[in-house]
């Protein structure tokens, strides 16, 4: 499974955590407004950001909102 993560704040870092110990997910994908606070996150977990107004949803298998 795929999942994008809305919201690189706190609710955005946990929701991302407990995913990516999950064995059905794949991969994560955090988006957030501010794109170099998505990197840091990102780059904290080992996964991936993107631009929040470049990432396409319906891409996604689900997509997390927590802002």
């Amino acid at each position: 499974m795929e999942i994008l993560v809305y919201g690189a704040g706190r609710m955005g870092q946990i929701r991302a955590e407990d995913l990516i110990t999950h064995p059905a997910v794949k991969r994560v994908v955090i988006a957030n407004r501010n794109a170099e606070r998505a990197a840091e996150l990102a780059s904290r977990l080992d996964i991936e950001s993107a631009p929040f107004d470049r990432v396409d949803p319906l891409a996604f298998d689900s997509v997390m909102i927590t802002t």
